[in-house]
């Protein structure tokens, strides 16, 4: 939305200012020939300024806008218009406008009298403006006059926007993951029966996302993420006595293989503090998804009961692997910060953080392929409920409006609460013990290229 020229030629602009004759604008569907550094770009108008010293009687003042209508502000329109944050005024059009927030001025012709004054605002202000006038009025008095003009309103209601931005990133990450049973379902004999570990997994990932705004109406936000483990250690360690006590068998496994995926689905609103703040608040709910495909190779048995383990050493044949799912609503902040556009060589940066309190859902099977009394392919399961937090910060570099480098880190800390281990017998017979917890850390870095539409 512009300004655009009014009440004589634009001659008379050039005349009357002649250190601003580049200035002005060339036709009614034109735009200004300069533009002065700053933020964004100006709106300008010129209204006759001068109104309001006269008597009540005096007619309302028209002007044209560069969309069409034509409004007639009246003395005290013209006068509350002054007072909006964001919209100056000026006696004579300056050389410099004194915010940096204004890019561009768009000047009009000023109207055929004594005097002329300038009402310059940047685009994000001069909507809330427009409203302070009461602008209904002039529309009113335009129409009454024979001149079909079409209402002015802000531009959040004429002008819908939708900016979507995808990011393709790869990065390192790595997990830790443990859980343990008691000897019954009153978790007594022992209170810690079995117990293992999924230690240092690292994991090669691959992840697309996607932030997409819809004109301050909307806030969505999801991910895809795949990975891969490629190194990793496994314990196993039964213990006869509570706390952890009186171990009986321990094996140290190889955990390098396996791969991970997470899925997330948010929706949120756009906050800002005031129109033009660089800082955006968007709360957030959601859904997620998340799958471990953990395995156990090359077994060697590292504390041993004769008759009861194996003995000492590595033992053949170990192709066990326990799979979990975690899945459930959430609900989170997004909080990001936007610069201005820069003149260095970057075209604008951007800090994303985001927090995320999750509700899951817990499901793990189990194949233990040397357990010749358990069932296969699921010799147990479990079932849980439990909570989590994922923490993540990135940081975008626009190298231009569209494309931009993007570097990210992601925290998360999941558990659940006691469960049920359900046993599935190789005869077709059932058990069930108690699941004490389940535990679950995770870090990831990345690098990733975005494209913004």
């Amino acid at each position: 939305m512009g300004i655009e020229e009014y009440g004589r030629d634009r001659n008379h602009y050039s005349a009357r200012y002649p250190q601003h004759a580049n200035h002005r604008l060339v036709s009614k569907t034109g735009a200004s020939k300069r533009a002065i550094i700053g933020g964004q770009i100006l709106l300008g108008g010129v209204i006759w300024m001068f109104s309001f010293f006269l008597p009540a009687a005096v007619p309302a003042i028209p002007f044209t806008l560069a969309c069409g209508p034509i409004l007639n502000l009246s003395p005290a329109q013209v006068q509350a218009s002054r007072k909006q944050p964001g919209i100056y005024f000026f006696p004579h059009l300056p050389p410099e406008v004194p915010s940096a927030q204004i890019r561009n001025r768009i000047p009009a012709h000023p109207p055929a009298a004594a005097g002329a004054a300038y009402l310059i605002g940047a685009p994000e202000n001069m909507p809330a403006g427009f409203e302070a006038l009461n602008v209904s009025e002039g529309r009113k008095s335009s129409r009454a006059a024979g001149q079909d003009a079409p209402p002015v309103l802000p531009e959040s209601q004429t002008r819908f926007k939708l900016q979507s931005t995808f990011i393709l990133s790869n990065g390192y990450r790595r997990d830790d993951f443990s859980w343990n049973i008691a000897g019954d379902l009153s978790g007594n004999n022992p209170n810690v029966l079995s117990e293992l570990t999924w230690d240092d997994l690292e994991i090669c990932w691959l992840k697309l996302q996607n932030q997409t705004v819809g004109s301050r109406l909307f806030y969505l936000r999801g991910h895809l993420n795949y990975g891969r483990i490629l190194e990793g250690d496994n314990r196993d360690s039964d213990f006869g006595g509570d706390n952890r006590t009186s171990e009986f068998s321990r094996s140290d496994n190889e955990a390098g293989d396996g791969d991970v995926w997470d899925a997330s689905l948010g929706v949120g609103y756009p906050l800002r503090l005031f129109e033009d703040s660089p800082l955006e608040i968007a709360p957030l709910i959601g859904y997620s998804y998340h799958q471990q495909n953990l395995k156990m190779r090359h077994g060697r048995q590292t504390l041993a009961t004769p008759g009861t383990t194996p003995p000492l050493g590595p033992f053949p044949g170990l192709n066990s692997s326990y799979e979990t799912h975690w899945r459930g609503p959430w609900i989170g902040v997004d909080l990001s910060y936007r610069s201005k556009e820069l003149k260095a060589f970057m075209h604008r940066m951007e800090v994303c953080f985001s927090f995320e309190y999750h509700w899951a859902d817990y499901r793990g099977s189990a194949d233990w392929n040397l357990r010749t009394d358990l069932a296969r392919p699921q010799s147990f399961k479990h079932d849980a409920d439990g909570d989590g937090i994922i923490v993540s910060a990135g940081f975008n570099i626009f190298f231009n409006p569209h494309w931009a480098l993007n570097l990210s880190y992601d925290y998360q800390d999941w558990s659940t609460d006691d469960g049920v281990d359900k046993i599935f017998f190789a005869d077709g017979t059932r058990g069930a013990t108690r699941l004490n917890e389940v535990n679950w850390k995770s870090y990831a870095i990345g690098l990733g290229i975005g494209y913004r539409f």
